[in-house]
Order: C-alpha cells, then sequence, then structure tokens
C-alpha cells in the first residue's frame, strides 16, 4: 500500500471549514461544520487518538474508499435546501467556488474566526475546540451529532488536564444519551 503524506493537511481542511463558516449562509450544515472544525483541532493538537502524534491514512486502492463517510441527510428536494440555506447560487457555481484556490495561514499565525451567533473566536487550539463545542449546543440544541459533541469536548478537557471538567461533561452526555 502507497502511503501519500499530504503538506498541511490539517490546516488546509481547517481553513476549508473557516471560509465555509464565514462565507455560507447559516443553514443546517452549519454545527456539522463547526463539529468538524473543532475535531480538527484537537486532532492537530493530540492527533486521532490521545498521544498517536500525527496521523496518517492510507490511499484507497482503485479509487474505492475503503473508509465510511458520514453525511448529513439530504434535504426532501432542492428547492427545500435553498429554501432552508437561502441559496441563491447554482450548484455548478457553488462547487466553483468551494475548489477555488485559497493559500492557507502558516500554523504560527493566530486567525479570527466569524461564526454564525456574530462572536469572534481566537484559534487557540483545544481552548477553540471547547468554546465551538460549547455554541453548538446552546446553538443548536437538536443537532443530532450532541452526544459526539458532548464526547469530544470532554475529551478536550481531559487532554487539557482538566479532568474534573472532562468528567462532568461525560456525566452529562450519560444522562443524556443514555443509549450513546
Amino acid at each position: 500500500m502507497t502511503e501519500i503524506r499530504v503538506e498541511d493537511g490539517l490546516d488546509k481542511a481547517m481553513l476549508g471549514y473557516r471560509e465555509y463558516l464565514e462565507k455560507a449562509p447559516e443553514s443546517a450544515l452549519t454545527p456539522e461544520a463547526m463539529r468538524r472544525l473543532a475535531d480538527l483541532k484537537l486532532e492537530k493538537e493530540y492527533g486521532i487518538l490521545a498521544g498517536s502524534g500525527t496521523s496518517e491514512l492510507p490511499v484507497p486502492e482503485s479509487g474505492v474508499s475503503s473508509a465510511i463517510v458520514e453525511r448529513p441527510a439530504p434535504p426532501a428536494s432542492r428547492g427545500d435546501a435553498d429554501a432552508i440555506a437561502g441559496v441563491s447560487e447554482s450548484e455548478s457555481e457553488f462547487e466553483a467556488r468551494a475548489a477555488g484556490a485559497s493559500e492557507v495561514a502558516p500554523s504560527s499565525v493566530t486567525s479570527s474566526l466569524e461564526l454564525p451567533d456574530g462572536n469572534p473566536s481566537a484559534d487557540v487550539g483545544p481552548l477553540e475546540a471547547i468554546e465551538l463545542y460549547d455554541r453548538i449546543l446552546a446553538s443548536y440544541p437538536d443537532y443530532p451529532h450532541n452526544d459526539r459533541v458532548l464526547y469530544q469536548k470532554a475529551r478536550a478537557y481531559d487532554e487539557l488536564g482538566r479532568s474534573d471538567e472532562a468528567v462532568a461533561v461525560i456525566d452529562g452526555l450519560i444522562a443524556e444519551y443514555p443509549h450513546s
């Protein structure tokens, strides 16, 4: 199996989510983008698993992906999606905008992120991840992946050595999502 290293892959992915959150109208995809951005911040700092360092993914064989990718359920119809998101661009215009080239800021440069609730978010890794998780929980109480949000929030606290806060979040996760 051939391995391919993507230079600054996490930075590029985080930049993509930041740009999406800054430019796209708020929609059902907003909390998902926020959660993925926060998860990437933890991955960049601590790896996929605590202490695992950098993560490398194998190249899929013959274009067949061996990974399962979770995606939110599509809306009932294209008209519903446009009405919900307030989208005024065509799918091809969106693809062109999304695929456009963009520069990745060096890791040492901090940036500010304007989120849908209008508050800026400083780029401070795990602490920003916790802030993003809190915003998701407060702004999107019906988001179907809030159990994952709570789990990752607990992980962030644990990685920071804040065990009491991690345990409190896990206790809340167990109470609210006992079958998760």
